[in-house]
């Protein structure tokens, strides 16, 4: 290779951020965007899988990862059992996670009508003192028998 060459390579955005060893998952993506920049299709999925054998890690193979690659270049960078657990657990996650939203909501709209309930029956009381025996079962039981 001659050193005009090696030159013009160096200026490819994509060999600027060549991933490393410790590299993390959104390198790995980005360095895919910028494969795909300077690349065609295949070119960008060879060198990327050249790479991934040499440099991949189970850090950087995380699950934005292996959705990234499949959903976009239909490349399956799972590696067995243990990844479909985890992928199939972060569905879970995810669930369960907009359950709990749904619960954060339904919380603050039970706890509003909680508190207009106990602000009515505060200002009942206030209002008229003789209220205030409804808040005990004696005074209830004592209402009821006197009519």
């Amino acid at each position: 290779m001659t050193a005009e060459k090696l030159e013009q390579l160096k200026k490819i955005k994509a060999f600027q951020i060549l991933p490393t060893l410790n590299s993390k998952d959104i390198e790995w993506i980005n360095w895919m965007k910028a494969l795909d920049k300077d690349f065609d299709r295949d070119t960008s999925v060879n060198l990327f899988m050249n790479l991934w054998g040499k440099r991949g890690n189970s850090d950087a193979r995380t699950l934005q990862l292996r959705q990234y690659m499949k959903d976009k270049y239909n490349i399956d960078l799972s590696e067995g059992a243990i990844d479909k657990v985890v992928d199939l657990g972060g569905g879970i996650a995810d669930t369960i996670g907009g359950i709990f939203k749904v619960g954060k909501i339904t919380f603050f709209i039970v706890g509003g009508v909680v508190m207009v309930a106990i602000g009515a029956a505060i200002y009942s009381i206030v209002k008229n003192p003789s209220n205030a025996a409804y808040l005990t079962p004696t005074g209830r039981t004592l209402k009821m028998i006197k009519g």
